[in-house]
């Protein structure tokens, strides 16, 4: 599994955002520009380009399954496509690929909320919830947990999240992401899961690019 993010949205100005407006697929363009907020709209472009990234591929084309998750068209790789998921939050574009189906989620850490906690987490959860001693942090991974898991699966929010109990205590498919200061990262794979190498990625001038994503 191959794993990129992001975090330089304070660097995209306007000349950097239409660049990459004109670049991504009319899909993803129209998904950024109906954000109203702009940026998640940066964010939104970051998370195509970071695919691209990971693939060394650009002008990919997709289709997507009856539930709307996305998958890359047979065409890419002679038919053995790899398996990918975006996420994105404030000030952080997500970017995960794999050999198999795959789910990634992250999420500031969110203040500790009842009514919250009573719509995702199920009646153990809640419980092991009263005693934590930082029930942000462990509302917010159970919440990221949950998402890697639905957005693998590809159901959504077609599924309850009080139904997936505790997936990210005992699943083994699951990996959580601490190093971000206020962030929590997960992925969850259906196959067992390979540890990631997590790679930021930075703004850089290059030849080809003017405003090419590559290592700094």
């Amino acid at each position: 599994m191959k794993g990129f993010y992001f975090t330089e949205t304070d660097k995209v100005d306007a000349a950097i955002f239409d660049a990459w407006l004109c670049r991504v697929p009319e899909f993803r363009r129209h998904k950024a520009v109906a954000y109203r907020n702009r940026e998640d709209a940066v964010l939104s472009l970051v998370s195509y380009l970071l695919l691209e990234y990971a693939l060394g591929e650009t002008n990919l084309t997709f289709h997507w399954n009856p539930l709307g998750k996305p998958y890359l068209s047979p065409e890419l790789s002679a038919g053995t496509c790899p398996f990918f998921n975006l996420s994105h939050t404030p000030g952080i574009a997500v970017c995960a690929v794999s050999e198999s189906e795959i789910g990634v989620d992250v999420e500031r850490i969110f203040p500790y909320d009842p009514e919250i906690a009573a719509q995702i987490c199920s009646p153990a959860e809640l419980r092991r919830l009263e005693d934590a001693e930082d029930r942000s942090f462990h509302l917010t991974r159970l919440w990221v947990y949950k998402e890697s898991f639905l957005k693998a699966t590809g159901q959504g929010l077609s599924v309850d999240p009080r139904t997936i109990d505790s997936l990210g205590e005992t699943g083994k498919s699951f990996q959580l992401q601490t190093e971000l200061p206020g962030i929590l990262l997960a992925v969850y794979q259906r196959s067992s899961i390979h540890e990631a190498n997590w790679k930021h990625l930075r703004l850089t001038p290059s030849p080809q690019n003017r405003y090419g994503i590559s290592f700094e």
